[in-house]
């Protein structure tokens, strides 16, 4: 039976995740749930993200100066290309899960791929930054209250787990399936039971 919050420590009872007694760390059932839930807006909704990554991912790995182009849009020089992968991917899944689904969809249906990125490129500092993904960033153990990417790191790989990777079928995942579990050890120590620490 799994534990409670309460079960497992008072203190945990206002975390905004669920509490589970053991780490999920390969946690490909997130994107399976944000396809249905971009679902409930039609299929088209979940399509045009999965395009959007797709085409990302192609311009990142197959042409530099729309690589250079991409990165300044989003205010992201400083992340690696599957760095990027990982923090746009997380822009859908962030305005789906904090109940701006119909939002975002309506801002893509029936829109070209350079317009559906420059909504995106105005729309996503309101759930997510993009230094927050990156190991430059991580890497930084000044604190400051406004930053919290790398003690949520810390926290999701020495407690929860919840490395958000992509499904292995891949008409159920919008991420791309370079950000998978060795996409991850590349920036946490890691074990068998949960990464203990970050390697950056």
């Amino acid at each position: 039976k799994q534990k409670t919050a309460y079960e497992i420590s008072a203190c945990l009872v206002g975390s905004e995740m669920c509490i589970r007694d053991s780490p999920i760390v390969d946690f490909t059932a997130f994107d399976e749930q944000i396809k249905l839930s971009a679902r409930k807006s039609g299929q088209w909704c979940f399509d045009a993200i999965k395009e959007l990554n797709s085409r990302v991912e192609s311009t990142l790995f197959n042409d530099s100066k729309g690589a250079k182009a991409l990165r300044e849009q989003f205010g992201a020089h400083g992340l690696t290309n599957t760095e990027f992968l990982w923090f746009f991917s997380d822009i859908f899944v962030e305005l789906i899960q904090y109940g701006a689904r119909r939002e975002l969809c309506n801002a893509l249906k029936d829109q070209s791929h350079d317009v559906r990125l420059e909504w995106l490129s105005k729309n996503y500092q309101r759930v997510i930054r993009p230094q927050d993904y990156g190991t430059y960033f991580l890497a930084n153990e000044t604190y400051d209250h406004e930053r919290n990417g790398r003690q949520w790191m810390y926290q999701q790989c020495s407690q929860f787990g919840w490395m958000q990777t992509a499904p292995i079928d891949d008409r159920t995942s919008m991420r791309s399936k370079l950000v998978n579990l060795d996409f991850y050890r590349s920036c946490l120590l890691y074990t068998s039971d949960a990464a203990d620490d970050l390697l950056c």
